[in-house]
């Protein structure tokens, strides 16, 4: 009995060992879910809501830039609570939008365009959120142009200058946007005074068929140049300016105004109001007291004689005739200014200078010297104490070198001209050629013994053997004319340039041209035109 007890205290300690594992296991179980749920990721089982464009303009379409936009929401798990909108006017950073809120599924919107341009691209983004705050990751969206059909307009109320002493006005009207063109005129030292308003006529139709008028005025831009050269104003109040005398300096000036409407837009072109400030001079041509002249109602006198000092009155429109030392012409000019004094006189003939001669001021005489063939205005100004010159000069027109002349006989010279206009002629022995017989007399420098003339010719129609109308439309070249027994007759044997090489009968019409011989400075050309019949 003694041998088994070693034995008996480890049969009693077994269970027990048994059991405390046991234990460790269970409460190993209970402990090991709580550990789980500790680092396990959250989930967030919430679908997010989707966004649709129910009704908006058509993706790069253009529309009135008042539109109304239709868009809905679905939540698969919840509901739409609400939606947030942005607006860009390029492809934006989505992370960075401009979101406002909103529970609307409607709504009209005005979107903006340039000032000065009628349509501006925008893209409309919409997106929902759920009863959990959850958004739409992608919003719908679409592209497309906002349109102004209306540009807002400028109106002026009141328009006018004033004088120093407030008791008279001048209202200026001339909407001139360059200054050749401007007809209003400020006497210097007035001031100038503008009121304005605005008018927008854009409109929109309603689902029911109503109009309402949405265009509105929001800002006025106005400049007055060249006094201004940026934009003033810039607030809806801004309606009325005023510029006083020492503001003005002599010259012309634009008072430009854009009004700018709730699209932002201003139009293609500023409403203008133009004016010049300081009366332009009168100018005339004086009349010149000489005791040989005598006090002549002819302003300006000229010596075609060709001997200096022989001046007769010259009259607008005068042809004087061209002796070999060319004609002098003398004149001068007088003005006067409602709104300063004169304090320069000027002259000038276009075709010999287009600049202008300044005069002595105590005696502003003028000479012209050895003037040749021509056609000349003399212009003559005046310029006021402040720069400004006559816009209007006096001028007066004239003509050197009187043209030569055709004449049908002359008996001195034993001339008779062939043919003569309307005659019919018998078709000579030989058919191939035709005396033809032209004379012009150079009333400037008559002559019979010097050849003063030369002459070209051409047949302007003639009938052609095989039938029909032959047309010539070239000159010959000039030739002179037979000086010893003409005196400056022009005799010509001339031939057709047919296949024939014939004159037939039937009508004709031939041109001669003649110019007087010299260098090209000192020609005029007179043309003759004859018709006549050839028989057989």
């Amino acid at each position: 009995m003694d041998g088994n007890r070693p034995g008996s205290p480890v049969r009693t300690l077994f269970p027990l060992s048994a059991l405390l594992f046991l234990s460790w296991i269970v409460i190993a179980g209970l402990v090991a879910p709580g550990c789980r749920e500790e680092n396990a990721l959250p989930v967030d089982r919430n679908i997010p809501p989707e966004t649709f464009l129910t009704g908006a303009p058509g993706d790069s379409q253009t529309a009135f830039y008042a539109v109304r936009l239709f868009w809905s929401g679905f939540d698969q798990d919840g509901e739409v609570t609400g939606y947030e909108y942005a607006v860009t006017e390029s492809l934006p950073d989505l992370t960075n939008l401009e979101y406002n809120y909103t529970t609307k599924t409607d709504s009209l919107f005005r979107f903006q365009v340039e000032e000065d341009r009628e349509i501006l691209a925008h893209r409309f983004y919409i997106r929902a959120i759920d009863d959990d705050g959850r958004r739409d990751p992608v919003p719908a969206w679409t592209f497309f142009g906002s349109r102004n059909t209306c540009a807002p307009e400028v109106i002026f109320e009141k328009s006018f200058a004033l004088s120093p002493d407030l008791q008279d006005t001048i209202l200026i009207t001339s909407t001139a946007t360059q200054a050749p063109s401007i007809t209003d005129t400020v006497p210097a030292g007035w001031s100038t005074c503008f009121e304005w308003r605005g008018e927008d006529c854009d409109v929109i139709l309603n689902p029911d068929g109503t109009v309402d008028q949405i265009g509105s005025i929001q800002r006025y831009f106005y400049s007055l140049s060249p006094l201004q050269f940026s934009d003033a104003g810039g607030t809806i109040n801004d309606t009325t300016q005023c510029y006083e005398s020492d503001q003005l300096s002599s010259g012309p000036f634009f008072l430009r105004v854009r009004a700018i409407d709730d699209a932002g837009f201003g139009g293609l072109d500023p409403t203008v109001r133009s004016f010049v400030v300081n009366c332009d001079p009168n100018s005339w041509f004086d009349r010149i007291y000489d005791k040989d002249l005598g006090d002549s109602v002819a302003v300006v006198f000229a010596d075609s004689t060709g001997e200096t000092g022989e001046f007769l009155p010259l009259r607008d429109g005068d042809t004087l005739p061209l002796p070999q030392t060319g004609v002098d012409i003398m004149g001068r000019v007088r003005g006067a200014d409602k709104d300063g004094f004169i304090a320069r006189y000027q002259v000038r003939i276009p075709s010999v200078s287009a600049r202008y001669r300044t005069l002595v001021s105590s005696d502003p005489t003028f000479l012209y010297e050895r003037l040749t063939t021509g056609d000349y205005v003399i212009q003559g100004r005046t310029i006021d104490n402040l720069e400004r010159s006559d816009g209007t000069p006096a001028e007066l027109t004239f003509y050197v070198n009187r043209a030569a002349k055709f004449v049908d006989e002359a008996p001195a010279v034993d001339f008779v001209q062939r043919p003569m206009e309307g005659e019919t002629l018998a078709i000579g022995d030989d058919p191939t050629t035709m005396l033809l017989r032209f004379l012009a007399i150079d009333p400037d420098r008559l002559n019979a013994t010097r050849n003063l003339v030369q002459y070209a010719w051409k047949f302007d129609f003639y009938p052609a053997a095989q039938g029909g109308i032959v047309r010539e439309t070239f000159f010959s070249d000039y030739q002179n004319g037979n000086a010893v027994t003409r005196g400056g007759a022009w005799e010509a044997e001339v031939s057709l340039q047919d296949p024939d090489n014939q004159f037939i009968p039937g009508e004709y019409q031939l041109t001669v041209r003649a110019r007087e011989i010299g260098d090209r400075t000192r020609q005029r050309v007179v043309t003759r035109t004859v018709r006549f019949t050839l028989v057989n």
